[in-house]
């Protein structure tokens, strides 16, 4: 007899009988171990909350058998069993714990996503690297409807995009396929709205990894222009000018289009000092500033330089360079291989208003076709009749005059000599000292020009091609009072035309080079720039340190430690003339100091080399502009459009699909599982 009165007592040979079972002697019963460990506390027929062999002691022993039999036909049981063997197997080793196991399922699950949204993301970075048109006339077509319906594939427009998925399933992409498919249109992950998140995406990690490179330098430079694009938009590229610490090179990098809707001083201001905020560019590093020449950007007091200048009396502005009907048009060509058979162009280029290379070559290409071109309107003016008549007779007027042949050999003299120059102020490498020294060299050339009598060559030209013409090269009347043109009493016509016509377009040429490069230069800017090898002399520490210390801010060391490093910079230099001479730019003076041991100096090299020179970066991209907002994809919005404009212009830097898809995945929910938290 137990404690409690009960005769019967636990007979051992239970145990061995049913290995489940066990015995508590602080309970004084006998209990089911896999049940207290692992079964729910409510089971059976109608859900009670267990008790006897689960929470409560079982000490009735008369039909033990019986009950145990009954106990083990639970389902309640049979699942205790179960977990406990699973948790043996966890316990041993020989299986993965259940969190572990639902991990992997979601592991493999996300994996499987992945995969068929990365043919999708690969097709939308190759359009917009090679500037291709991803809508088509019908874009909201289920792709699911056409996979298997060769027919159905002609009767829609369905756009490049869609078009280049089809044809990655046909050279047997399964894992597109198996996602196309089967999906509900909702969920295919290919409709516009995505299309915009993806190239959104694509330009944040390509701005992401330009802006790391500038922070990475510290100090930058601003160049900015504005255009209208074919929406009638007035757009203001964007692009900052720094070095390149990993490379040593001086980059000019386009960052975004800006759209703008009132183009005053203040307003453009405000519009780039927002815009640097939110792409984590600090004003406090701001060292330089390139705009047009028009006056609400270079505006010597309103202007967006002087405004920016208030807000960062560092950001100095430095130069701000910018420089028919079909069958018409295949006349002329028939025209220009008639008189000259020999010659490689039959189409005449456009005067560009800022860029001089262009101008160059328009107008040379001119000069050649001069004849041709005479004959052509002459032609047209016989053959034709209402508007055109009338513009063929004015353009032939005033092309038929010696005055004009004389100016067109003016013009192509002196672009003859900008050209070399026009071509190298277009490279991002360029820095201010550099470009300035060839800008005088060219001074120095065209002064002489205006000194020795090189007119003469350029007036027998003009009068070879006046007399194939059938012009009479005379001087005009001259009266006592004359207000609308010039009225020099020469001896002869040449005389005359070289004082009204060489002198005052060479004159005005090089008083338009001053103003642009010398007038409004900085002079720290000169007294700096004796750092440089090349400028570097015995007198030169005085001028470097009345100019360093402007930026003594943002110098790592004090004055007194620039004037130790600047003696051991001229002993240097010192000892190594042949050398001294080839360094004659601060990018290349700047490499010579990776050593560490001209901490100061490298710094004033740094920001010499930011300063800016042109800015025909923001000319290029409005190239760009032009070739991704077409007339047919005006109502491109502004987020796609820098996307785009990114992808396309920096095809150097890697987009991989894996980082596009690990944000887009971060930045909705979506209805794949395409990350871990659920």
């Amino acid at each position: 007899m137990n404690k409690k009165g009960h005769k019967r007592s636990f007979q051992i040979e239970l145990l061995n009988k049913q290995n489940w079972l066990a015995y508590s002697r602080n309970r004084e019963g006998a209990f089911c171990k896999v049940c207290v460990l692992f079964g729910p506390k409510f089971g059976g027929i109608g859900g009670q909350r267990l008790g006897v062999l689960k929470e409560i002691p079982m000490i009735k022993y008369k039909d033990a058998l019986h009950d145990f039999k009954i106990h083990m036909e639970r389902e309640y049981h049979k699942t205790a069993i179960v977990r406990s063997l699973e948790f043996i197997k966890c316990f041993k080793g020989k299986q993965k714990p259940i969190e572990i196991q639902l991990d992997d399922q979601l592991n493999e699950t996300v994996k499987q996503n992945k995969k068929k949204l990365i043919p999708i993301i690969k097709t939308i970075i190759f359009c917009g690297r090679h500037n291709i048109s991803i809508r088509g006339h019908r874009d909201d077509v289920n792709l699911s409807n056409l996979i298997s319906n060769d027919q159905a594939k002609n009767n829609f427009n369905i756009g490049i995009f869609k078009e280049l998925l089809m044809f990655r399933i046909d050279a047997g992409d399964v894992d597109l396929r198996n996602h196309l498919e089967p999906a509900p249109k909702n969920a295919t992950f290919v409709s516009k709205t995505i299309q915009n998140n993806l190239i959104d995406i694509c330009g944040s990690i390509i701005t992401d990894k330009l802006i790391k490179e500038v922070n990475e330098c510290k100090f930058f430079s601003i160049l900015c222009d504005e255009t209208s694009d074919l929406s009638h938009i007035e757009q203001m590229s964007l692009s900052i000018r720094y070095v390149d610490l990993k490379s040593c090179l001086i980059k000019e990098n386009f960052i975004c289009f800006v759209p703008v809707y009132e183009c005053t001083g203040e307003n453009l201001a405000n519009t780039i000092v927002q815009k640097l905020k939110e792409i984590d560019l600090s004003l406090e590093f701001l060292r330089g500033q390139g705009y047009d020449g028009e006056a609400n950007m270079s505006g010597k007091y309103r202007g967006v330089q002087a405004r920016i200048l208030n807000l960062q009396p560092k950001s100095k502005k430095y130069l701000t360079l910018c420089v028919i009907l079909p069958k018409e048009l295949i006349y002329l060509k028939k025209k220009i291989n008639a008189i000259l058979p020999s010659s490689k162009s039959v189409l005449l280029v456009k005067l560009c208003e800022t860029r001089w290379v262009e101008s160059h070559e328009a107008i040379i290409r001119f000069s050649d076709m001069l004849i041709p071109i005479v004959q052509f309107l002459e032609d047209m003016t016989v053959n034709t009749d209402g508007n055109i008549l009338s513009k063929c007779n004015g353009l032939l007027h005033s092309i038929l005059t010696f005055e004009f042949i004389l100016a067109l050999e003016v013009a192509v003299e002196i672009l003859s000599l900008t050209l070399p120059i026009s071509r190298k102020l277009q490279d991002p490498g360029l820095d201010l000292t550099k470009c300035i020294e060839i800008i005088q060299t060219v001074l120095d050339v065209l002064k002489n020009k205006r000194q020795n009598a090189t007119f003469n060559n350029i007036f027998n030209r003009a009068v070879s091609k006046a007399e194939n013409l059938n012009i009479e090269v005379k001087t005009p009347r001259i009266c006592k009072q004359q207000i609308n043109r010039s009225n020099n009493i020469t001896s002869s016509p040449e005389e005359y035309f070289k004082i009204t016509v060489y002198f005052t377009v060479l004159d005005n040429f090089i008083t338009s080079i001053q103003s642009m490069f010398f007038d409004n230069q900085n002079p720290i800017l000169f007294k700096i720039q004796q750092l440089i090898p090349y400028y570097l002399h015995n007198k030169s520490e005085e001028h470097i340190i009345e100019g360093a210390t402007f930026y003594e801010a943002d110098l790592p060391g004090s004055i007194d430690e620039l004037k130790g490093e600047i003696a051991l910079w001229q002993l240097h230099w010192t000892q190594q003339p042949v050398k001294k001479e080839k360094i004659n730019a601060a990018i290349d003076a700047f490499k010579e100091t990776e050593d560490g041991y001209f901490p100061n100096i490298r710094q004033l090299l740094l920001i010499l080399a930011i300063l800016p020179v042109t800015t025909s970066i923001s000319e290029r991209s409005f190239s760009t502009l032009k070739r991704i907002k077409t007339y047919l994809r005006t109502t491109m919005g502004e987020n796609r459009l820098n996307g785009l404009a990114l992808l396309n212009i920096h095809k150097q830097i890697d987009v991989k699909p894996e980082e596009v898809l690990d944000m887009f995945s971060k930045s909705n929910p979506r209805k794949l599982q395409l990350s871990l938290s659920l």
